[in-house]
């Protein structure tokens, strides 16, 4: 059995991109490629091997599959390899085409739901996120069967993995469901509420007043603009000009196909976030920032409402945790993830919905939601990618954390 000593050190020990890449071509032709920071064509090709739009969670995955993404340049690459089920799998030696999930007689079994930090962002290997850790570290305490279950989807909100719980997550029998998420929740609910209240066009307001997420809305406005022959044309022209710069940035050297695919993506943009940050209203104020993360929070707390009472009436312990990131908390920030907070890095403008977002969740709950975003108080080691993804040894410590917290709810 591993110890947590053994965990720590193999979360500390090195590991380059081209042992990520060796690992991810080992699975022979379930992978399916890199996907790089730059929003390209050819990239979004290969995305489309393995992830695919949803309209009830935003992306779904294909199962038996695998993928390499490129997407913080701080933190080197990472693999995802999705199972027979359409889960990210926990470790990495091999795709396994149907994976044992213990019976409840012989083990535990935990769905764990969240956004790309969940998933493993930042993680580098399968073996690494945090539900493959919170599983050898619950397994070692235990000594029975663990099945963390990753059902962490990059993108998405509470709302989405409560849509997920109810479809897919309870047909796994879990003894416990954990949601680890609030990041994308108070950024897309915030822009949601902003955009429902000061945008322009009667559309949108419409629009984000009544969708369910970001993903969703992005997804509504592609429908609505799929007949506009200005639209349409307009989107052709720009995905001819990617695809034509991307294909010749393959003939270059290095780094200048690295610097012609990040022009590429700049000025020939082909993300759907692209037509949606043109809606989004200018000059916001901080108080109505501020005003749309207490009404994020509301909707926050009424998702947790649902999915609390969800886990009730089938006896499955409820494990809800506000997860960290450096835009809350009082951590002991590097140069680097001081940098990240100025910046706004994978953030933005929403910056001022959150404090106001986390004072209405913790506003006499009563416990319920478990606070993380001081969990990394009394850390001075650098465990961020950028102002939310987690490296390796952030991971292990929000995983020990995890563990100890499901060891009290079983007990209960």
């Amino acid at each position: 059995m591993t110890s947590e000593v053994d965990i720590e050190g193999q979360c500390r020990s090195s590991i380059s991109n081209s042992d990520v890449f060796s690992a991810a071509e080992a699975l022979g032709p379930n992978f399916a490629g890199t996907i790089k920071s730059y929003v390209t064509v050819p990239s979004a090709r290969t995305a489309r091997k393995v992830a695919f739009p949803s309209a009830s969670y935003g992306i779904c995955f294909r199962p038996e599959s695998a993928i390499v993404t490129d997407i913080r340049p701080y933190s080197g690459w990472d693999l995802h390899i999705v199972d027979s089920r359409g889960l990210f799998q926990n470790t990495y030696e091999t795709l396994q085409p149907s994976c044992s999930i213990p019976s409840q007689a012989q083990g535990l079994v935990i769905a764990m739901f969240g956004g790309s930090t969940m998933m493993g962002q930042g993680s580098r290997l399968p073996s690494f996120t945090i539900p493959a850790l919170t599983e050898r570290l619950l397994s070692e305490v235990l000594q029975r069967p663990v099945s963390c279950l990753n059902f962490g989807v990059g993108g998405t909100a509470s709302a989405d993995a409560h849509r997920r719980l109810i479809d897919e997550g309870g047909s796994h029998n879990p003894d416990v469901v954990l949601f680890y998420d609030g990041w994308n929740d108070c950024s897309y609910y915030s822009l949601l509420d902003i955009m429902s209240k000061y945008s322009k066009d009667d559309l949108v307001r419409n629009i984000a007043t009544k969708s369910q997420g970001m993903r969703q809305i992005e997804m509504e406005l592609s429908v609505l603009k799929m007949f506009e022959p200005g639209s349409a044309l307009k989107r052709a022209w720009r995905a001819g000009m990617n695809a034509s710069f991307a294909h010749l940035g393959q003939a270059l050297p290095g780094s200048l196909r690295a610097i012609t695919n990040r022009a590429t993506g700049h000025y020939f943009p082909i993300g759907v976030h692209t037509a949606l940050d043109a809606l989004m209203p200018e000059d916001v104020s901080q108080e109505q920032w501020q005003e749309s993360g207490d009404a994020a929070g509301l909707r926050y707390l009424k998702i947790d409402a649902l999915a609390r009472e969800y886990c009730a009436n089938r006896d499955i312990k409820f494990v809800h945790a506000l997860q960290p990131t450096l835009m809350w908390g009082s951590k002991i920030m590097t140069l680097q993830e001081r940098g990240w907070v100025e910046s706004g890095f994978s953030t933005g403008p929403v910056a001022n919905s959150f404090a106001a977002f986390k004072d209405r969740v913790f506003d006499k709950q009563d416990g319920l939601i478990i606070d993380l975003t001081d969990e990394f108080s009394s850390v001075s080691e650098e465990v961020y990618i950028d102002t939310g993804h987690l490296n390796r040894i952030g991971n292990l410590l929000i995983a020990k954390t995890l563990a100890e917290t499901v060891l009290k709810r079983l007990k209960e």
